[in-house]
């Protein structure tokens, strides 16, 4: 066998071994089982092929199989769906005093009839 057919077979046996669970309700999900969560194939696609680039732990590719375990899943939806902690908004009258604002930004109200 080829040198480069070989380190072929071991990286798939590699990838196969880190899929292969001792429970079925651990199974991986994968393109073509998806996770319930997710709208289509195409965006499971999409979403593995960043994870899978940027190496995260858990999001595999083995042959033309694109899989990612359920611990690995969970822990995206937590991390996507975490709280963010946003800034306080200021308290402020809901109605200024008549003139508050043209004070503020240096106009000068002239009044007619003579007063």
């Amino acid at each position: 066998m080829n040198a480069h057919v070989r380190a072929a077979l071991a990286k798939i046996a590699e990838g196969l071994s880190e899929l292969v669970q001792a429970d079925a309700g651990d199974a991986p999900y994968t393109q073509d089982f998806p996770p319930p969560d997710v709208r289509s194939r195409d965006a499971f696609l999409r979403l593995h092929r960043v994870r899978v680039k940027a190496q995260t732990p858990g999001w595999s590719c083995v042959g033309k199989v694109r899989a990612v375990t359920r611990e690995a899943w969970s822990a995206h939806v937590d991390g996507e769906t975490a709280a963010v902690a946003r800034p306080k908004l200021a308290l402020v009258s809901a109605e200024p005093q008549v003139g508050e604002i043209e004070k503020a930004l240096g106009i000068v109200l002239q009044r007619r009839g003579g007063r």
